[in-house]
């Protein structure tokens, strides 16, 4: 028949009393009975039958430590275990101090169910320890026949007194003094004790409670040498006289072994669950997983119950088993494995490529064999986006139709396209140090003469740390033929590299202009020859007048191809600004501060308004005029689409009819009327705010009057528009002014201006 055991279990958390509870009585070997609290535990002691004690920590009130000397004031004998789920050493060792039996750990390594298992292991063990202890005190024959071979060291005392009147042999070595040493005194008086109120104390309690025990007593040799004893002593009676025996056990090594032991499990585990790696713990002779870290079950997806006990060919996320197989196999004769790329499946049928690699070790007896498992994914995707992203570079470097050379710090050229070859008349590449010769490089400045490397775009730009652009130079190949380029350079923010260059080729402009020149100088020459002839003779008169007519026709000729020229010009204009806006962009990619990052933004769009009139007037019937309702429209459906305002809900109102405009009107107009739209898109209409920015422009005679409004937020009354710290009002003000004109600002209902200015002729 299972004799039942009586348990009081004190915890102020429900759940864990009814876990507790749960348990220890599926066994049928305890009955529980609970409290919530100290208090509570005290009184129920007083009349329950209580055989054992469970006891949290942490409790209101009252916690573990204050209740367990409380019943330890009262009954001494009944076991005492704290179980919590604090592991702090100073608690353990006060508890111990105080009197409990045990110190147990809740939900500590393993799972509940051992965590309990070993509780109901350690009540039956300090129950069983209690009723040895009073056997051996009750069974004084018995106790002298095993004094002097006993592996304690043992005093006698006089139970009245206090004196010592006898000692085992095995205290004598322990502590080093002789027999004499001890008889007749007192336990304080010894000089092994090195805390005499501790023994003052214990004589006390023993004579009033019979028992007394320390867990971890300080002690010191004859030598001088520390020892930590547990100390434990006993009042019984012989016959009529009262004896007090101190059993004392070095529990040093024990220490020093379980110090180390906890130190080193506590650094294990440590590693083992922050590790970032996935590690998986196989029986070395089995191939079973013993344990795997919380790494591997996020990585994979699986929980820790799927790996325990399988083998790791039986484990689903090992697409080739027989790798599996063989790793083990190769594992248990060479001892370590490596696979650089091996794929897995994780739950979620993710593929996933890692590295593997695993050792064979042994612990005491054990073989364990240890699985790393690397993710190796993240790494390979961005080699592989790292090898498209340069694959792009080169098809674009290479298809650009402008010239495009690279330097190093030190300006040599390290990389160039095939048009940058052309145009430059480059030699082959240096195989050796990965540079490009250009000593022999002849280039002239656009009067002729000598060009110094000073004065390149690509050694100021590396000098001055900036973009510097559209420098004219000519290169002279050795055919004695010169190709005049544009050349901008812009600085390469990466370690050992040095600047961008772009090269466009304007040769054939060069040739256009020097024609013109040569035409302008030969008519010139021709008129004036013609003028001195009008003294002649009527004869020679209609003479002059057909050479006037021929003339008058090459005239005509000449106005057509300067018309194409200056299509050609306006066209040009347009590629350089869109180079700077290239440029601009390609240098904001490396900036990290949002307000240099902006004013590269806003620049940008000032260069592009003053592109998107050059760009009109090439395409235009007219070159001398600009049609100013078709250029805003373009102007404000970049700026909306720059803005993203193309998905909200504000709408863009123009009313502008048969107004046309000649260049050095439009530009300065288009960059006040990119301004304004650029503010009211930013500040107007701030959390998705809907509304209507409207635009109307008038002319009369040469005088243009602007009416620009939303019906936003509106500018705060008390904000200085006309003095602004900001780049676009400070702008707007000095165009209207470079235009003779005026403006004001209406704040009543949004924003209003009215701008007031004169076309110049």
């Amino acid at each position: 028949m299972v004799r039942t055991i009586s348990v009081l279990c004190v915890d102020d958390e429900s759940a864990s009393r009814e876990l507790c509870k749960r348990y220890l009585e599926r066994t049928n070997e305890f009955a529980v009975t609970t409290a919530s609290s100290a208090p509570e535990a005290l009184h129920l002691l007083q009349s329950n039958g209580i055989q054992a004690i469970v006891s949290d920590y942490l409790m209101p009130g009252m916690d573990g430590i204050a209740f367990l000397k409380q019943v330890r004031a009262t009954n001494p004998d009944i076991p005492f275990i704290m179980f919590t789920g604090k592991g702090w050493e100073a608690i353990a060792i006060e508890a111990f101090e105080s009197g409990a039996d045990f110190y147990l750990q809740k939900g500590g390594i393993g799972t509940p169910s051992s965590s309990y298992a070993d509780l109901m292991y350690k009540i039956k063990m300090a129950i069983e320890q209690r009723r040895v202890d009073r056997a051996l005190v009750d069974s004084e024959l018995q106790y002298r026949r095993l004094f002097e071979t006993a592996q304690d060291a043992i005093l006698i005392l006089d139970g009245e007194t206090g004196e010592v009147i006898d000692a085992n042999k095995f205290i004598l070595d322990m502590l080093g003094y002789p027999l004499e040493y001890f008889i007749g005194k007192h336990l304080w008086e010894l000089g092994f004790i090195k805390d005499k109120t501790i023994a003052q104390n214990a004589f006390t309690e023993l004579k009033t409670k019979g028992y007394i025990r320390y867990e971890d007593l300080p002690l010191e040799t004859k030598d001088r040498r520390s020892i930590d004893v547990e100390f434990i002593s006993n009042a019984y009676s012989v016959g009529v006289k009262k004896i007090i025996q101190c059993n004392i056990r070095n529990i040093t090594d024990r220490k020093v072994i379980q110090d180390a032991l906890q130190v080193s499990e506590l650094q294990y585990r440590r590693l083992f669950e922050t590790a970032q790696d996935g590690i998986l713990i196989l029986d070395g002779e089995t191939g079973e997983v013993i344990d795997a870290n919380k790494f591997i079950l996020d990585m994979l997806g699986y929980s820790r119950d799927y790996f325990i006990g399988k083998h790791l060919w039986e484990l689903g996320f090992i697409k080739d088993k027989t790798i599996a197989q063989n790793a083990f196999t190769e594992l248990k004769t060479k001892g370590y494995i490596r696979y650089e790329d091996l794929p897995l499946e994780t739950k979620d049928r993710r593929s996933i490529d890692v590295e593997f690699i695993s050792n064979a070790y042994s612990v005491g007896v054990k073989k364990i064999i240890q699985c790393n498992i690397r993710s190796i994914t993240d790494r390979k995707q961005a080699e592989e986006k790292a090898y498209i992203r340069l694959v792009k570079y080169k098809v674009v470097f290479e298809s650009v139709p402008l010239g495009i050379t690279i330097t190093d710090h030190a300006g040599n050229i390290v990389e160039s396209n095939r048009m940058a070859e052309q145009l430059l008349g480059l030699p082959a590449q240096d195989p050796v140090s990965g540079t490009i010769d250009i000593r022999e490089w002849q280039v002239v400045r656009p009067d002729g003469s000598p060009m110094p490397a000073e004065e390149y775009a690509s050694t100021r730009a590396l000098k001055e740390n900036r973009l510097v652009a559209h420098i004219e130079m000519g290169v002279v190949r050795k055919e004695g033929t010169i190709t005049w380029i544009d050349a901008t350079a812009a600085p390469i923010p990466l370690e050992g590299y040095g600047v961008a260059i772009a090269y466009s080729d304007i040769t054939r402009r060069k040739e256009a202009e020097k024609t013109i020149r040569a035409f302008s100088e030969s008519l010139e020459r021709e008129v004036a020859e013609r003028t001195s002839d009008l003294t002649d003779t009527n004869q020679k008169l209609l003479a002059e007048i057909g050479i006037r007519i021929d003339a008058e026709t090459q005239l005509t000729k000449t106005v057509g191809e300067k018309d194409v020229l200056l299509r050609e010009v306006h066209h040009r204009v347009k590629n350089n600004l869109q180079i700077i806006i290239s440029l601009l962009n390609l240098q904001s990619r490396y900036m990290t501060d949002a307000t240099t990052l902006a004013a590269f933004r806003e620049s940008q769009n000032r260069v592009k308004a003053m592109a998107l009139v050059h760009e009109k007037l090439y395409q235009s019937s007219d070159l001398t005029k600009i049609d100013l309702d078709n250029y805003i429209r373009f102007l404000g459906d970049n700026l909306f689409q720059f803005f993203g305002a193309s998905g909200r809900d504000i709408r863009f109102t123009r009313e502008i009819r048969d107004i046309f405009l000649a260049i050095d009107t439009a530009i300065p107009l288009g960059l006040i009327i990119n301004e304004l739209i650029s503010n009211a898109l930013k500040y107007a209409f701030p959390g998705g705010r809907a509304g209507e920015i409207s635009l109307a422009i008038h002319q009369a005679g040469h005088t243009l009057t602007i009416l620009f409004s939303d019906n936003g937020v509106g500018i705060p009354g008390d904000f200085d528009w006309r003095n602004a710290k900001s780049l676009g009002l400070r702008l707007v003000c000095s165009l209207v002014e470079q235009l003779d004109g005026t403006i004001e600002l209406d704040r009543t209902a949004g924003t209003a201006f009215t701008i007031v200015v004169k076309e110049k002729e």
